[in-house]
């Protein structure tokens, strides 16, 4: 047990990093260092080894990595970071999810035509492409429905919702995924299902986010997922550009695909994002997305489509070689 400090002044100093980490204008380098001696110090952890932060109350809506050490390096740098909701959430049996390579990945992006939900711009292209180098199955525009989501939910072991989320403050159980045709789905309603995926993937604005009920911690869409049987959720604690969040998707989607952990594909997929994009260190473009539940890497199936294409070329290679061997070495004998 480390005692860290008041609770007023530790509240204070969230709630205050919470805001400059929302706005890339500004500067949150001090306070990160100062909530760095505050968290990480007391408990003397090596480089290298993988964190669980069980979050209570403001502490569930701060993303622990873009805490800063004394060599001015994010936490980041050092050690693979997840969460989760509660001890209770670690002791939950965990359904038994489908192995077979069929249903690997489904991804859902549904377009908006009522003017209470604005485009996602990237979201079709972001499904699209991760869909493509997994080979699963990508859900459009209005293919993207609640009705698929439902009928899918046991047939595959990722799900990725590239879509709004709706928080409801006062009444957290009016909190939804809103899929194709502004239809909503609700958190009491994921409660109720039975969704035996390995990764649900929110890749929507304040996915995480929820209201706080005492006795029970912060009550968001991420924490119904796991409830419902999800082994794991990458969620977001803040709205983040749809631009962003399409190039760190598919870095976190590469990462996975290796059999990387995903606390650690996370970790790569956001060095790899400040790497490229220099311009966009502040943690708002990038930090945002976390994972909640059980890290552990999944046994990724290969790609094989692109491996019967690689076996054609190989055969077709082959077949061209041995004509050459038969035609040069193997003469017709002469009457």
């Amino acid at each position: 047990l480390k005692i860290i400090g008041e609770v007023s002044s530790i509240e204070q100093k969230l709630q205050t990093f919470q805001s400059l980490l929302q706005n890339p204008k500004l500067e949150y380098e001090a306070l990160a260092h100062e909530l760095y001696q505050d968290f990480i110090i007391p408990f003397k952890l090596r480089e290298g080894v993988a964190i669980r932060i069980i979050a209570e109350d403001k502490l569930a809506a701060i993303p622990f990595e873009v805490l800063i050490d004394d060599e001015g390096s994010f936490l980041l740098e050092r050690n693979p970071t997840s969460y989760l909701y509660s001890m209770r959430l670690k002791t939950l049996p965990i359904a038994r999810v489908s192995q077979s390579a069929s249903a690997f990945f489904v991804g859902y992006a549904p377009n908006y035509t009522l003017k209470s939900y604005s485009s996602i711009k990237n979201n079709s292209k972001e499904v699209r492409e991760i869909a493509q180098h997994l080979g699963g199955q990508a859900y459009l525009d209005s293919d993207a429905s609640k009705a698929n989501f439902v009928k899918n939910l046991a047939q595959y072991r990722i799900h990725h919702l590239a879509l709004h989320a709706v928080q409801d403050e006062l009444n957290y159980e009016n909190s939804a995924l809103i899929f194709a045709n502004a239809e909503p789905m609700y958190f009491h309603e994921l409660y109720a299902y039975h969704i035996p995926a390995d990764l649900v993937v929110l890749s929507a604005c304040n996915s995480g986010v929820g209201s706080l009920e005492p006795g029970e911690g912060l009550m968001g869409l991420s924490r119904a997922l796991l409830y419902a049987g999800a082994k794991s959720t990458v969620h977001s604690l803040w709205s983040i550009s749809d631009k962003e969040t399409e190039v760190l998707m598919r870095y976190f989607y590469l990462e996975l695909r290796e059999g990387t952990a995903k606390d650690e594909a996370l970790r790569r997929a956001k060095l790899k994002f400040i790497q490229d994009h220099p311009l966009k260190t502040h943690p708002f473009f990038w930090a945002g997305f976390v994972v909640s539940g059980n890290p552990q890497p999944m046994l990724v199936r290969p790609n094989y489509a692109g491996m019967g294409m690689l076996m054609l070329m190989a055969l077709g290679f082959l077949s061209l070689g041995y004509l050459g061997y038969r035609k040069r070495f193997l003469k017709p004998k002469q009457g």
